[in-house]
């Protein structure tokens, strides 16, 4: 006696059009990814060192990849150890407009030029201005701050604070150096 076995749901799994493969082809190369289909009917192809959304027409839409420092461009580099001043770096990311670098508990985010666009650092809570200690705490009664990052962006500087609550939840929150709540 023979048994067939079917699998309603097969007819489901589609692989991507041609378009979207021959730019994961190109982009990739002959790189093992794993790929998934996004909402929006765009595709995400990830391997090891990269991450590829192409969109549905062959399109690229955006793509990240760990390089070693030494790929980096020269302005790059310079920034890196300007900043870092010989800490060793834990990864390198390449995007469309951007290099972000991590050592520590920074993490940078470095124009093609050298400019830093972004500078995320984890501080201990009391290196964090008195107001926005304060106006966290405020915000949620009976919370103790677990967590401090110093975000430096556009001229400007932001704290992300993320409290504990009595029930033990994590609620993050972001301020201005004077306390006053961003969004």
């Amino acid at each position: 006696m023979r048994f067939a076995l079917v699998i309603p749901m097969l007819f489901l799994l589609q692989d991507p059009p041609e378009a979207v493969l021959n730019t994961a082809k190109r982009e990739l190369g002959d790189q093992k990814y794993k790929t998934h289909k996004e909402k929006d009917g765009s595709y995400s192809f990830d391997t090891k060192t990269v991450s590829l959304h192409v969109a549905a027409n062959g399109e690229m839409i955006d793509k990240d990849e760990i390089i070693s420092m030494d790929k980096a461009p020269k302005e790059v580099q310079d920034a890196v150890k300007r900043e870092f001043a010989g800490k060793k770096t834990e990864t390198t990311k390449v995007t469309k407009v951007s290099y972000e670098v991590k050592s520590g508990g920074v993490k940078l985010k470095i124009g093609y030029d050298g400019s830093i666009d972004r500078r995320d650092e984890t501080i201990k809570a009391g290196d964090a201005p008195e107001a926005v200690l304060k106006a966290a705490k405020a915000k949620l009664e009976g919370s103790s701050v677990v967590k401090v990052k110093k975000v430096m962006e556009d001229g400007k500087v932001r704290y992300k604070v993320t409290v504990e609550t009595a029930d033990k939840k994590k609620v993050e929150a972001t301020f201005d150096e004077d306390g006053k709540e961003i969004g």
